[in-house]
């Protein structure tokens, strides 16, 4: 009897390693699942804003000038007046718009500047930094000056400058010839244009 049960104890633990060598022997040939990496989820959010555009503030500046500079100017925006004056000096008053900064081209043998534009020191990236805007911009020059404007959607009303020459799309410009230097002819001539197109006076 206890020959019988010393045999069966024997074949138990017989089949009990034969099992288990057979499962390591198929855990061997059975490939590993590659690696996966898994990353951070992408979170698809809502596109960004555009940026709010700034209304910007006040700013005035003067600069003295030759009494016949010239004058290069380009507003993108806004109600412009142009006065001639008396002073040899160009004053720039703008309200809610950038800030600017005068540049000199050009200086006479005096070392008075002859020939001065705009600088727009808050200009947006692709935009022209010799554009000025403004709710209002105010310019008053010498009577001798000469003005190069250019000008985008303004209601301009320039008034008593030597010579003007005038670029626009859109808007309506009011131009005055100076009374000092107009011809024989009446001495005020006004000249109104909705067109785009270049005039000079």
């Amino acid at each position: 009897m206890t020959n019988i049960v010393h045999k069966f104890m024997l074949a138990v633990l017989a089949a009990a390693i034969a099992g288990g060598l057979s499962l390591a022997v198929a855990a061997q040939d059975t490939p590993a699942p590659p690696h996966t990496k898994i990353g951070k989820p992408k979170i698809k959010g809502f596109p960004p804003e555009a940026p709010e555009r700034d209304h910007g503030g006040t700013y005035e500046k003067a600069i003295a000038v030759a009494p016949n500079v010239n004058l290069t100017l380009c507003v993108t925006e806004g109600n412009l007046r142009v006065n001639g004056w008396s002073r040899n000096e160009v004053r720039v008053y703008v309200e809610g718009g950038p800030r600017f900064a005068f540049k000199v081209i050009d200086k006479g043998p005096d070392g008075r500047p002859v020939w001065i534009s705009m600088t727009n020191l808050q200009a947006t990236p692709g935009g022209n930094a010799e554009c000025i805007r403004g709710e209002t911009v105010e310019v008053d020059a010498p009577v001798g000056t000469s003005l190069k404007l250019t000008g985008k959607e303004i209601d301009a009303q320039v008034d008593g400058l030597r010579k003007v020459n005038v670029k626009t799309v859109g808007g309506d410009i009011s131009i005055a010839i100076s009374k000092k230097v107009s011809p024989p002819t009446p001495a005020r001539a006004a000249l109104r244009s909705k067109n785009p197109g270049a005039r000079s006076i």
